[in-house]
Parts: C-alpha cells; sequence; structure tokens
C-alpha cells in the first residue's frame, strides 16, 4: 500500500486549494459491497484497488497487518495483493480499472 501526497497547491484568497495529479484513466469500475460477517478472502487482482467504506466498521488484512475500517476510511491496495475482510455488517466500494 502507498500513500501519495499532492503534487501541486493552488493558491486561493483565504488558503490553499489542494490539487492533485491523477493517472488518466479511460475506464473505471465501481461495486459496492457488503460483508456481513467472518473473513471473506478478495483474490489479488491484475489492478490497483480503492476501497472506500461507507458504512459499518470492520478490519482489512493486508500482507498480515491488520487495519480497523470505519466508515469514511480509505484503503489502497496495489495489484497482485490478496485481502481480506472481515465485519459483522461493513458496506465499501470497490474502485478498480477494467
Amino acid at each position: 500500500m502507498y500513500f501519495d501526497k499532492p503534487s501541486y497547491k493552488k493558491e486561493k484568497v483565504n488558503g490553499f486549494e489542494e490539487g492533485y495529479k491523477f493517472k488518466t484513466v479511460s475506464n473505471i469500475r465501481l461495486t459496492e459491497e457488503t460483508n456481513v460477517g467472518g473473513w471473506e478472502t478478495l483474490e489479488a487482482s491484475k489492478t490497483d484497488r480503492v476501497f472506500i467504506v461507507k458504512k459499518g466498521l470492520g478490519f482489512a488484512k493486508v500482507q498480515g497487518k491488520t487495519y480497523r475500517l470505519e466508515e469514511g476510511d480509505v484503503l489502497e491496495v496495489p495489484s497482485g495483493i490478496e485481502v481480506e475482510m472481515s465485519s459483522s455488517q461493513l458496506q465499501y466500494y470497490c474502485i478498480t480499472t477494467k
């Protein structure tokens, strides 16, 4: 997993407006998923994935590390990495490229 800071900032009247440079992607896929209990294994993908928690509380295991997830959290997983999700009721979005 990795975290990227903004590549540039544009000044505003009061403070800063942050701008980001994103890789151009022609097709993306957005799915809404619900985990209703126990551990669910999401197989490794050929593309990077971004998980955005919509509602609930749960956990994700990525490369042996466990992360607590709650509403509004974002988890970015590079291609080729398996993810395990667990919760009593976790709703999240998964964004991938086609």
